[in-house]
């Protein structure tokens, strides 16, 4: 294998590791907003009852 290939599946191997573990993060919770706005509500009324 050449040094190139060997260089481009690795790095390409990190940025697939970066992305999946990012998916929960970031890109979950912008495609499935009503769940999450109402988790958001919830923690807020929590938060307010309890400060």
């Amino acid at each position: 294998m050449s040094a190139n290939r060997r260089i481009t599946l690795i790095f390409g191997g990190f940025i697939t590791a970066v992305a999946v573990a990012f998916y929960p993060i970031f890109f979950h919770p912008l495609t499935h907003t009503e769940d999450y706005s109402k988790s958001l509500s919830q923690h807020m009324v929590t938060l307010v009852l309890c400060c």
